[in-house]
């Protein structure tokens, strides 16, 4: 008598939006091939994810609660739909021997194109301009005082991966002067000038424009803090797309009111949503999108796929695309 193997299981828990769940489900269904080797469940409702995940030998999501982690008791890998990894899974998670994956490098374009669009909107004070056209108000002076052009002007970026080299590639187009820091320091194509994260101080005292581009850990929490702020170039300006808990908030806030910041794009915050009562929404000189630097047009399938294109790597016992640092954090 033989037996039949039960197929693993796969537990998709991307969102609770239904209309999201048919796209992932139709995403899945275009691979016969993986669905006739893995069970892979959607995870509609968390009362799903509470049944699901103890067979769960595979997870997809954008995290994974503790209280769920600890039922994962069959679990081997888990691919995580953001690029970061902090505040996705338990401290336990980096512990063990379950293999964890990210999404870096598939939101590249999307976040690099967010940050050129902040920069241009603040550099010519396009923000300024939409609010004055809610109130039908013609304001020449208002929109066109303080408008400066990017040429010449030196761009630093904070983080000179994937994103930052994208966002480099872009801003070459400006004519700027593109300076950066990373880990290592060693030289990216891009940048005229990398130096590596303890020349922090150089990179702020020679930007005009700072983007911050690199991912939240232990050592980059709070990067940008009081100190940071005083040293950085009276009237230039900060973008921040990746992770809201490297910049100090307050400190960031009185910077803004000072003038020490003439203006600041900023996607990301320590606290998401941001509280109403902060007082970045009030500033005229503050640009503010909701975390979604990083969304494309048929964002669901596109990360459902490249998860399934792991997955078939998973299953050939090759290496996996965005493996995590589990010391590192990214």
């Amino acid at each position: 008598m033989t037996t039949i193997r039960k197929k693993p299981t796969v537990v998709v828990s991307l969102t609770l939006d239904r209309n999201v769940h048919k796209l992932v489900e139709a995403t899945i269904k275009s691979r016969p091939a993986l669905l006739k080797k893995y069970n892979i469940k959607i995870s509609h409702c968390l009362s799903d994810l509470v049944r699901l995940i103890p067979e769960a030998e595979v997870f997809f999501g954008f995290h994974l609660k503790k209280e769920f982690y600890n039922k994962a008791i069959n679990l081997r890998w888990i691919h995580l739909a953001s690029a970061g990894v902090d505040n996705t899974l338990p401290p336990e998670a980096f512990k063990s021997r379950i293999r964890i994956t990210c999404s870096k490098g598939f939101h590249v374009s999307a976040m690099a194109e967010t940050a050129i669009g902040m920069m241009l909107a603040l550099a010519r004070n396009l923000n300024i301009a939409r609010d004055f056209q809610i109130k039908k108000r013609w304001d020449f002076h208002g929109v066109a005082d303080n408008i400066f052009n990017l040429e010449g002007k030196t761009l630093g970026i904070v983080g000179a991966g994937r994103v930052g080299r994208a966002i480099a590639t872009r801003a070459r187009c400006f004519k700027m002067k593109i300076i950066g820091i990373s880990r290592t320091g060693r030289r990216v194509n891009g940048f005229e000038q990398v130096k590596s994260t303890k020349y922090l101080h150089w990179l702020l005292k020679e930007s005009d424009i700072l983007i911050i581009s690199l991912p939240l850990t232990e050592q980059t929490n709070n990067l940008i803090s009081v100190k940071q702020f005083a040293i950085m170039k009276e009237g230039s300006y900060l973008i921040n797309i990746a992770r809201g808990a490297i910049v100090d908030q307050q400190a960031l806030v009185n910077s803004l009111k000072s003038g020490r910041l003439a203006g600041a794009g900023l996607d990301v915050f320590a606290v998401e949503p941001l509280p109403e009562d902060s007082p970045l929404w009030g500033m005229t000189n503050v640009i503010i999108t909701p975390h979604t630097a990083g969304m494309m047009p048929d964002y669901y399938e596109k990360i459902t796929t490249l998860f399934l294109d792991n997955l078939e790597k998973y299953i050939k016992g090759r290496k996996l695309y965005g493996l995590v640092d589990k010391k590192r954090g990214y």
